[in-house]
């Protein structure tokens, strides 16, 4: 059993660049600090496991569980009121240039 735990150095990255993917600016200390400690809970809940099984003198892995980091991030910044905000602006603006508004 493994568990892989993102230091801050690689999340405070991951971080920033899906919120200004989601929501069009740089994270902020406070949530860099509060996804940082979303993400190694969720990591710690959810090991690694990998399993040798031997036949035939062949040995073989399976490897199960883990989380992808990226799109739990997303799924997380996606959630807050100022993406909402952000989709429902964005949906505005595309119906506005469909009926050939500025």
């Amino acid at each position: 059993v493994q568990t892989r735990i993102s230091d801050v150095t690689t999340a405070k990255a991951l971080i920033d660049t899906i919120i200004k993917d989601q929501l069009g600016r740089s994270a902020t200390a406070a949530e860099i600090k509060k996804y940082t400690t979303a993400l190694q809970k969720a990591q710690k809940a959810a090991p690694i496991t990998t399993t040798y099984t031997t036949k035939g003198g062949v040995t073989t892995s399976q490897t199960t569980g883990g989380i992808n980091e990226q799109q739990y991030l997303i799924d997380q910044v996606a959630g807050t009121d100022e993406a909402k905000a952000n989709k429902v602006l964005g949906f505005y603006e595309t119906f506005m240039n469909a009926l050939g508004r500025d």
